[in-house]
């Protein structure tokens, strides 16, 4: 939802009347800080965390995800909500993938934007392969623009000054990962921090495993453009 999420996904927020929120603090990145939602929608939280199931006057259901879904499924029985929401929640997102289409299109600019080096990386990837990123503007472009196309295929983090996790997640998910490759994106969160250069020179860095790394920086000014942006092949990360 919100900035970190395509536009027809706000689209479908601002229309709802009751929304599950499935394992979510409800941070301002989600909410758009409550611009995104009607003033009269109702929310149900399915958490294990007390504190945040009953955030916003929810109707606080307190377990894991996966068994409170199926309890709910079989709640709700046969069940089905308007088939006019799926139908113009498609319709939105043909549009969105139109648009994300032609920001990502190749041009004769010198510095490619944040949208194309996604958008090349996103090709380059295969089925089984996954993108992982911390920090920065490239966490939007990321959530706004990278098509999954598998399960387990996407991990960002933001909001918790995580600048570096890329790093040491990068190498987690590579060992954890039985197929496909990792890309790993440095945003310039993380760019402009000097710690992570230190862990790729760690001598106790796993080895036997390959990230794909992309880099990414902003100008000084602040635009959403890299001023760098190189594909490095990391043996051994």
């Amino acid at each position: 939802m919100a900035p970190a999420t395509t536009a027809a996904a706000n689209a479908a927020a601002g229309r709802a009347d009751v929304v599950f929120a499935l394992g979510t603090r409800l941070q301002d990145f989600i909410t758009g800080s409550w611009t995104v939602f009607s003033p009269e929608t109702r929310f149900v939280s399915l958490d294990t965390a007390r504190f945040d199931a009953v955030k916003h006057r929810a109707l606080a259901v307190v377990g894991y995800v996966r068994e409170g879904l199926a309890d709910i499924d079989a709640g709700l029985g046969a069940w089905r909500a308007n088939p006019n929401w799926l139908a113009q929640g498609q319709a939105d997102m043909a549009n969105w993938d139109a648009l994300i289409d032609e920001l990502q299109a190749p041009d004769n600019a010198f510095v490619p934007s944040y949208a194309q080096v996604v958008g090349v990386v996103n090709r380059a990837a295969d089925a089984k392969d996954m993108v992982l990123a911390s920090a920065g503007g490239i966490v939007g472009e990321l959530t706004k623009g990278w098509r999954v196309t598998d399960t387990y295929g996407f991990d960002c983090e933001m909001g918790s000054s995580t600048m570096g996790y890329e790093i040491a997640g990068g190498w987690g998910a590579a060992m954890a990962r039985e197929d496909g490759d990792v890309f790993v994106i440095l945003g310039d969160g993380s760019y402009m921090d000097d710690e992570f250069r230190h862990l790729f020179e760690c001598p106790d860095r796993p080895r036997g495993r390959e990230t794909i790394s992309t880099r990414t920086k902003r100008s000084v000014r602040g635009i959403s453009s890299p001023v760098s942006s190189a594909i490095i092949m990391s043996e051994g990360c």
